[in-house]
């Protein structure tokens, strides 16, 4: 520019100009320059479409043969005309193109994308790089000396013929699911990787051991040579039995020298380059860098591998080309589809943080809600220019150019997705909240002091309340178990630690422990009143008043004292519960729910089943069908059927199935099965069985 400044041009694309006399003019490779303030158009650009000018007494006239097209007036050294515009196309720059690919493989090397495109993979022209400030603050390191050569070098003909392993940790930095290491592993022959994010150094073996029964049975290959260092968390008594009982042999290095396991030392630390790039890049804090790991190691299989030639991991392990079209930059605004009210926004704000496991989607955090919400959707938009954790991010006007579409945004009503292929199991990132579920665990953790302060204060809200008295345990009577529950609550500025004490009510019995629950069901209810309405009888209700409203036991319940606070003096003595165990006062989930069924009865006050008299006669009527595989996350079915009476509705269940069918046939008969029950029983009610 005149004045030395650098402006870069973000796209390239036609222009429709519409001057005051209706005239319209498209003009052809349109430069998108957003840093400029005013729109410039070249007189070489003019005389290309068949235009000339004429110049005189401050006017210059842009003419088409005789006619005027448009006229503009000097202003200092420029003439300056209005005209209305559209932007009828528009396409990302090659070298913007290249950046944007550069980010969306995780900061991948000049090297790396040429290959892709060689491949056939990356179909766009790929441009030399920019220098990047976060590839040179995530990958920076000392000069190292030349690397000898390895004078035992391995070799593979297969996959799983030798696989490298190792872990790393701690960080100083939990996850959102309290985890601290990872562990790696690599398969020699196609240099892919697995990554495994874990609580403890102790959570390897039980890694390794799914991993290895997962990929065996998906690949029907067999692991024969295992290579780590002599960590104990590989050198103890289970790992052991696991590779003599399997025959893995093992290779170890030697004491204090880790380039002997230099395939997963590399690999680690090309993983953490990334990391600290992909995270440096987004903006996000670096409690995401399992979500960052994670993304990493999906997309280092997906990437150039130098010990392969330039062949891709993930090709090599599957035998299969990879797509990469679904590629996103970590990190970036997406905008998920949402159908919560008619007049409500369609779309709600997230970040981008991933690939789901086995599901045709992408992972998405909730940015706006409270603690760490992550969803899975496949109805996104993205805009990669703009990272909405970056506190610096510029503001810039390139919203025609930068927002990506995913391919089936368009697309509506509901589809089966089809299940990735194996390939991807070894992203799973399950994002665990920081809550034991048992007394041990607790006791175990980081936050045991908090786990104990909490179950103190729950104990002694007990006492207070004379919920027990510990009495000696009576002969031939059952004692009902009880569990700690814990749980973290998220408050603005801190976390809450909560315990509650509960018994498990499931271990009674019926007529010994307890004799009947007083609660009818709706159906029967339903099916009184469309009998009532069609043979026109008289309805009377009246209403019985309870005894057990304030959770005073009249049975007798013992049960067993609590872990961590049994009594010393009185060991063996049980609880006999005088008060029902838990009863709380209402909380934020009981408050949440009224509104919600508020909200139901505000929209749906005038609507209700009708109930009348039926020309059939008493005809008790079903249908039944399935939606199979229509969870996205779990892949099960729907089951859902609906009874009527009379021409009433009485009855109807819409839910997933308990198991996974393996094919539309075993969920219609899923469906069928639960349906039958419901009639079974519906059958056997006297009312229905006397007037039928």
């Amino acid at each position: 520019m005149a004045n030395q400044k650098r402006c870069d041009i973000q796209g390239l694309g036609d222009v429709c100009l519409t001057f005051s006399d209706g005239y319209k003019l498209t003009l052809r490779n349109v430069r998108y320059v957003p840093d400029l303030n005013h729109n410039l158009m070249s007189c070489a650009a003019l005389e290309e479409e068949g235009l000339e000018g004429r110049w005189g007494k401050g006017i210059m006239k842009i003419m088409k043969g005789s006619l005027t097209v448009f006229k503009a007036d000097k202003r200092r050294n420029l003439y300056v005309c209005t005209v209305d515009y559209d932007i009828l196309t528009a396409s990302v720059t090659d070298f913007d193109k290249t950046s944007l690919w550069h980010k969306r493989l995780g900061h991948i090397s000049q090297k790396g994308l040429e290959l892709l495109q060689k491949e056939g993979v990356l179909i766009d022209k790929i441009e030399k790089l920019k220098f990047c400030d976060e590839c040179v603050m995530g990958k920076q390191h000392k000069v190292q000396f030349p690397a000898s050569q390895n004078p035992n070098p391995v070799s593979s003909s297969c996959i799983l013929d030798y696989v490298h392993a190792d872990v790393w940790g701690p960080s100083n930095i939990s996850t959102h699911g309290g985890n601290k290491y990872f562990l790696s592993i690599i398969d020699n022959f196609s240099r892919k990787v697995f990554v495994f994010l874990m609580k403890h150094k102790s959570d390897v073996f039980e890694k390794f051991r799914k991993w290895k029964i997962l990929v065996e049975n998906q690949t029907g290959k067999k692991l024969k040579v295992l290579r780590t260092d002599n960590g104990l968390e590989f050198c103890n008594q289970s790992f052991s039995n696991l590779c003599d009982e399997c025959g893995i042999k093992r290779h170890k290095t030697n004491p204090y020298t880790p380039q002997q396991n230099g395939v997963a030392e590399r690999m680690n630390r090309t993983l953490l380059e990334k990391v600290r790039c992909m995270l440096i890049s987004s903006g996000l804090p670096k409690s995401f860098w399992g979500e960052a790991l994670v993304t990493a190691a999906y997309l280092i299989n997906r990437s150039p591998s130098v010990p392969l030639n330039g062949k891709i991991p993930e090709s090599v392990w599957t035998g299969h080309a990879v797509d990469i079209s679904s590629l996103r930059v970590f990190g970036c605004s997406a905008f998920v589809h949402q159908s919560v009210d008619k007049l409500a926004p369609r779309s709600q704000k997230c970040v981008f943080i991933g690939y789901p496991d086995g599901i045709k989607g992408y992972r998405l955090w909730l940015r706006s809600q409270p603690g760490f919400k992550v969803l899975i959707s496949k109805d996104v938009i993205f805009n990669e220019n703009e990272m909405p954790c970056l506190d610096n991010s510029q503001d810039k006007n390139n919203d025609n150019l930068d927002i990506t579409f995913n391919k089936e945004d368009n697309q509506q009503g509901e589809e089966n997705e089809e299940r990735t292929w194996y390939n991807d199991f070894h992203i799973a990132l399950n994002i665990e909240p920081n809550e034991p579920s048992s007394v041990e665990e607790a006791l175990k953790s980081e936050n045991s002091k908090n786990w104990l302060s909490a179950m103190a204060e729950e104990m002694k809200s007990l006492k207070d309340n004379n919920t027990w008295v510990l009495v000696p345990k009576p002969k031939s009577c059952s004692v009902v178990d009880c569990k700690w529950i814990f749980k973290i609550k998220e408050e603005d500025t801190s976390k809450r630690f909560k315990a509650r004490l509960v018994a498990k009510g499931f271990t009674q019995k019926e007529g010994i422990d307890y004799t009947e629950a007083p609660v009818v069901k709706y159906t029967t209810v339903r099916i009184i009143l469309a009998l009532t309405a069609h043979f026109n009888w008289e309805l009377k209700q009246m209403d019985v008043k309870t005894a057990f409203l304030h959770g005073d036991l009249e049975e007798n319940i013992y049960m067993q004292q609590p872990d961590v606070f049994v009594d010393k003096s009185k060991p063996d003595y049980v609880c006999l519960l005088k008060k029902s165990l838990y009863m709380s006062n209402a909380g934020s989930p009981h408050w949440e729910a009224l509104k919600w069924l508020l909200k139901y009865l505000n929209s749906s006050a005038n609507r209700g089943l009708m109930f009348s008299k039926c020309a059939k006669g008493v005809n008790l009527t079903g249908y039944v069908d399935s939606n199979y595989a229509n969870d996205r996350d779990s892949r099960r079915s729907t089951t859902s059927y609906i009874f009527t009476l009379c021409g009433s509705c009485i009855t109807w269940k819409s839910q997933l199935q308990q198991i996974v069918a393996l094919s539309t046939t075993e969920a219609e008969y899923i469906a069928a099965t639960e349906a039958f029950k419901e009639a079974l029983w519906l059958e056997g009610i006297e009312p229905l069985k006397e007037r039928r």
